[in-house]
């Protein structure tokens, strides 16, 4: 069902019987009664029950003049009855006991006001907004209510600017550790959007660099004369991704270095024995090891001995010894040389001259010899046995030679002698 809004309501006539009482006649501002428009003194207001309107053309109040008719249903406020009925507040509402009817109330006005309101802002906003409005109350609604448009606005409102200052933080660098931390001013108008203003405060950079340790491979070769090599691991170290440097520090050293041997053949010699000629030779193996000093292995290659005895000048001199004596016994035989390797098949003539009161006599007392391995062997004369002194004759040519050398010597005159020749080689 339709509820008024307002206050404005009709007195309606009910066509009932005209012995029907007339109701109690009520008063609250806005309703005519018998063309009474307030209140008596001995009256009270809502005295009687109000009737209010629940449909009709015209619900709102302030759409009834005097002069308007129409259908509406009423009921009693406190009864809740409804009952249809048609007003016409023309002459009925004038002369109601002419009409032999109850009194018609139609509730025709409504109380207005002009009020001046106030309002906030929107919110992040400073200052405020006025406006006039008017306002209405009715007799269904006695609480003031709002109507038309606002008047004389006034809005002072204007943004309010705000500012913070906002924790920040960054990582450090590659190879530091901690972070960078400062606040950041913001700053935004009217609740918007926090915008940065540049400035910042209390920056704190508490980055440290990160200290690195590596173990690297390190070599170098060995001394001189050996072989091998020399390796061990080298520690670096660097500070916030810097360049690699050494701490000094080393370890799992290697040593493989080994002395290198060396061996070389040189050439050696001897001199001959004396009175040989030629030249004894060969080379021998030397070795040293890690440059030290040479040493012979004993190894001999390449051996030559050329040594031959050296060829004497063959003279008087040179092949012709002799001695004095001054006794036969024993026989005064001269010293004879060396019978070896190198004189073999030698041949050597003997012969003793005693000079005596009678004069110097030789010839008899010879021997002739032949040098045969280690000694010289008696081929004919003193010495042979059975004793032979048959001269040979492949002996003459140094029978002839120990004359010509005791005469070219100057050995003549009278003195006992023993002489040897010997054939040259």
């Amino acid at each position: 069902m339709n509820k008024p809004s307002i206050a404005a309501v009709l007195l309606l006539a009910a066509a009932t019987a005209a012995a029907q009482q007339l109701p109690s006649k009520t008063y609250d501002g806005a309703v005519l009664v018998d063309r009474r428009a307030q209140q008596q003194p001995s009256e009270r207001a809502g005295a009687a029950p109000p009737l209010v309107v629940v449909s009709g053309s015209r619900t709102d109040p302030t759409m009834w003049n005097p002069v308007d008719a129409g259908a509406v249903v009423i009921k009693g406020v406190n009864s809740g009855a409804a009952q249809s009925v048609v007003v016409n507040p023309g002459a009925l509402s004038r002369n109601i006991s002419a009409a032999g009817q109850p009194a018609t109330i139609v509730r025709t006005g409504a109380n207005k006001r002009i009020v001046k309101y106030t309002g906030a802002c929107p919110a992040f906003h400073s200052g405020s907004i006025t406006w006039d409005q008017e306002e209405i109350r009715t007799v269904n609604d006695p609480n003031w209510k709002a109507i038309g448009p606002q008047m004389n606005l006034v809005n002072t409102c204007t943004p309010i600017e705000e500012f913070r200052w906002v924790a920040e933080s960054q990582a450090c660098p590659a190879y530091y550790n901690g972070q960078i931390t400062w606040q950041a001013e913001e700053r935004r108008v009217g609740g918007g959007a926090w915008g940065r203003t540049g400035r910042t405060q209390n920056r704190v950079d508490a980055c440290t660099p990160i200290v690195e340790t590596r173990w690297v491979g390190a070599s170098q070769g060995c001394p001189a004369y050996y072989s091998g090599s020399i390796t061990w691991l080298a520690e670096e170290q660097r500070v916030g991704g810097g360049s690699w440097n050494p701490t000094g520090r080393t370890q799992n050293r290697v040593d493989s270095c080994t002395g290198i041997v060396e061996t070389r053949w040189v050439g050696a010699s001897v001199a001959c024995p004396a009175g040989y000629t030629g030249a004894n030779t060969w080379e021998a193996e030397e070795r040293r090891t890690a440059g030290g000093p040479w040493y012979g292995t004993g190894q001999t290659r390449n051996a030559s001995n050329t040594c031959a005895p050296a060829a004497k000048p063959c003279t008087a001199a040179t092949r012709t010894d002799l001695r004095t004596f001054s006794s036969l016994n024993p026989y005064p035989w001269t010293e004879l040389r060396v019978c070896d390797a190198s004189n073999q098949g030698q041949r050597a003539l003997s012969n003793i001259i005693s000079c005596g009161g009678a004069g110097c006599g030789g010839g008899s007392l010879w021997r002739a010899m032949v040098c045969q391995g280690a000694g010289w062997t008696i081929v004919r004369g003193v010495g042979t046995s059975p004793y032979n002194g048959v001269f040979p004759e492949d002996y003459r040519d140094l029978e002839a030679q120990m004359q010509n050398d005791y005469i070219e010597n100057g050995w003549g005159g009278y003195t006992s002698r023993s002489l040897t020749t010997y054939k040259c080689n």
